[in-house]
């Protein structure tokens, strides 16, 4: 690898010295790069999943002599929209986007996308094709999960998420259905719908639904679709006088720290928000350098 890299004239050896990068400028002359700034903008709602994500991120592009510029969206997709545009027009070599938790795109973000240079849509399927994208393989965690829950003898299963309205939600929500159909004695699905991933929303449905449902007819396991759920169901089973997982085992997912939270701690699934994050770096330098991209949609 370092002999190829000496023969494009990207790397240099000093006798007792080491091995040295050659500057940006000569990489950007050997690949016929349109590299203006050295600047990549990550615009990235704010939470604990996001971080590790930036770090492998980081640790891809920096060793290429890029920078990276974090800028933290809101809830408003207008306001996003103006802001991502407006920090795009002081140079930018390439941008990942998480965009806000809604399908399909507003028209306000497929335009913005239009006039981004070299964007990336990270934990989201893209407005179109066209647009590179790394994101979790939702289906495939909670099918595990389903599967390790049929493993356990559990067959009376509910499922416990946000509204269908993003990519993420949906392709959960048809892996539990999915699992369930495949599963020769299953019981029915049981679904509790929580609008906007909110914990009040969800106390109160979780509060209905078991005030009308005996005891001997409870889901013997609840599958969460993040892990916020999954401590707010604990906590209120609890409250019930039901025991987890002597009474009712529970999952959540994105292995995120109010996971561990409770006693005992509630099993998970993780994301590898790290590896979507190198992955990304290798994608955005492929972008910049102009380099041929195999997969362009990638799940993990």
């Amino acid at each position: 690898a370092i002999a190829n890299l000496a023969d494009q004239n990207v790397v240099y050896s000093e006798r007792g010295k080491g091995l040295f990068v050659k500057s940006l400028e000569n990489t950007r002359r050997i690949y016929g790069a349109d590299v203006l700034t050295r600047n990549i903008a990550l615009f990235f709602h704010r939470n604990e999943y996001t971080l590790p994500a930036i770090f492998g991120i980081e640790d891809v592009v920096k060793n290429a002599g890029f920078r990276l510029t974090f800028c933290s969206l809101g809830k408003e997709y207008e306001q996003n929209a103006r802001n991502i545009l407006s920090h795009a027009k002081q140079g930018i070599d390439a941008c990942v986007v998480t965009p806000m938790e809604m399908t399909p795109y507003p028209p306000v973000y497929i335009e913005m996308f239009r006039k981004l240079k070299n964007p990336i849509v990270f934990d989201a399927d893209p407005p179109d094709d066209s647009i590179p994208s790394v994101r979790t393989d939702d289906f495939a965690g909670i099918r595990q999960v389903m599967d390790y829950l049929f493993s356990l003898g559990h067959r009376r299963i509910a499922f416990v998420g946000g509204e269908p309205l993003t990519s993420s939600n949906t392709d959960r929500r048809n892996a539990y259905r999915s699992a369930l159909a495949e599963c020769a004695d299953a019981e029915p699905e049981i679904i509790l719908e929580v609008r906007e991933y909110l914990r009040n929303h969800l106390t109160e449905v979780l509060e209905e639904y078991l005030a009308h449902t005996a005891k001997r007819d409870l889901p013997t396991a609840i599958v969460c679709s993040n892990d916020s759920l999954a401590e707010t169901v604990f906590r209120i089973l609890s409250n019930h006088g039901l025991r987890i997982p002597e009474d009712i085992s529970l999952t959540g997912y994105a292995n995120l720290k109010c996971a561990y939270q409770t006693t005992p701690s509630i099993t998970t699934v993780e994301q590898h928000p790290y590896e979507q994050g190198h992955r990304l770096g290798e994608l955005l330098l492929k972008l910049i350098f102009k380099q041929e991209i195999p997969e362009r949609h990638i799940k993990i």
